[in-house]
């Protein structure tokens, strides 16, 4: 009985305190992905109905958004990196 609790003391999840800083910046970070999935697409659709003077302020929107992405997935991978190290400091 002592060698059972014992063993769930070694397995449980950590508290969610522990968690809750990690998972509300991961949260909000897949969010500021899908809004720039968005803003891609809206891109695209101002380019088609010529709303750009010219090209290169569509092309200058492009690469802007596709820098903010490849941050954004930074942080993510960081973050999630994190995470994992934080839960498995936490269930030892």
């Amino acid at each position: 009985s002592d060698l059972l609790f014992f063993f769930f003391l070694m397995i449980r999840r950590p508290p969610r305190s522990t968690l809750f800083p990690y998972t509300t910046l991961f949260r909000s970070l897949i969010k500021v992905r899908e809004n720039l999935e968005e803003l891609k697409i809206m891109a695209r659709i101002a380019k088609d109905l010529k709303v750009f003077g010219s090209f290169n302020s569509f092309e200058y929107l492009v690469k802007e958004l596709v820098e903010i992405s490849k941050q954004n997935e930074g942080w993510l991978r960081s973050q999630n990196s994190l995470f994992k190290k934080q839960t498995m400091k936490s269930a030892h």
